[in-house]
């Protein structure tokens, strides 16, 4: 389904300085920002696909912490564009339900269980995810194993 523009407004907060574009303390940031918040919808394969090919891959252990899921989210919407978003949900429900086989389904079992747990989303069709011996990504997404966010 295409994005469609709802009547919702963008909010804004006061200006701030010496803060980073995520809010975090940095004194070399001199810059006045100001916080604009606004709302997306997700799907549970948009989400899926912003936390299985990211640029900073959340490590399994880091699954059962939810302010570190929500984290990660939060860091690859900012990063990422409306095609990467769509093109990386369709491949990350390819991988999930079986129809493309991926190397590391229990990854997969675990990621698709965090983001039902944290943001009240499931797929469609049932888990079935087939293991092949490649790690596959999307073009253009450079998998950094064990970074953080």
């Amino acid at each position: 389904m295409p994005a469609t523009l709802t009547n919702q407004r963008v909010s804004t907060a006061a200006l701030r300085s010496g803060v980073d574009m995520f809010g975090e303390k940095d004194p070399e940031e001199t810059a006045p920002r100001v916080a604009v918040r606004f709302t997306l919808n997700l799907s549970f394969g948009e989400i899926l696909g912003l936390l299985a090919f990211n640029v900073c891959e959340l490590a399994e252990e880091d699954l059962g912490d939810d302010a570190a899921v929500m984290d990660a989210l939060r860091f690859e919407l900012a990063s990422s564009s409306y095609r990467v978003i769509t093109d990386n949900a369709g491949l990350a429900l390819a991988y999930y339900t079986g129809r493309r086989p991926y190397a590391a389904p229990s990854y997969l079992r675990a990621l698709g269980h965090a983001v039902t747990r944290v943001f009240g989303v499931a797929s469609d069709e049932p888990f079935a995810a087939r293991e092949t011996s490649a790690r596959l990504v999307p073009a253009g997404v450079l998998p950094a194993d064990g970074c953080r966010v």
